[in-house]
């Protein structure tokens, strides 16, 4: 396991290069994320973030945000949600919405961020948007 955690780890240093030289790695990362070791579950995830997502990567990460998953691997979830490329509105709005209730401050004006940047892509959460008006930290409403 701590060979296969590295090997991820490294191929995640290429970034979105890795994913544009090889098709297939998303699919060996998401295979990995359900794999028994937590380090090695950790750093699939992570690398699906660092690599800018693909297919299917928001559906396999949105099950580890519920409250009956492992809180263990919340944060590298977060983390890779908050860094891949949305491209399915539909399945990823609904994910992001959720991102927008997190306790974090930190959580939460990143996921405004990232529905601001998607403009008329995101106008389904235009009621959630304006309650981030009244959020309690300065950043979130800035």
């Amino acid at each position: 396991p701590g060979v296969r955690e590295q090997a991820v780890l490294a191929l995640a240093r290429w970034g979105k290069r890795l994913k544009a030289a090889d098709r297939t790695i998303i699919q060996d990362f998401i295979r990995l994320v359900g794999e028994p070791e937590l380090g090695v579950r950790v750093a699939a995830i992570r690398a699906l973030g660092d690599i800018g997502g693909g297919p299917e990567v928001v559906k396999t990460l949105k099950d580890y945000l519920s409250p009956s998953a492992d809180t263990r691997l919340r944060p590298a979830v977060v983390r890779a949600l908050l860094s891949i490329d949305l491209t399915d509105p539909e399945t990823e709005l609904p994910v992001l919405e959720s991102l927008l209730a997190e306790p974090d401050p930190a959580v939460r004006t990143a996921a405004f961020e990232k529905l601001a940047a998607l403009g008329a892509g995101a106008e389904a959460l235009v009621k959630p948007l304006a309650a981030g008006l009244q959020d309690p930290n300065a950043n979130v409403r800035a």
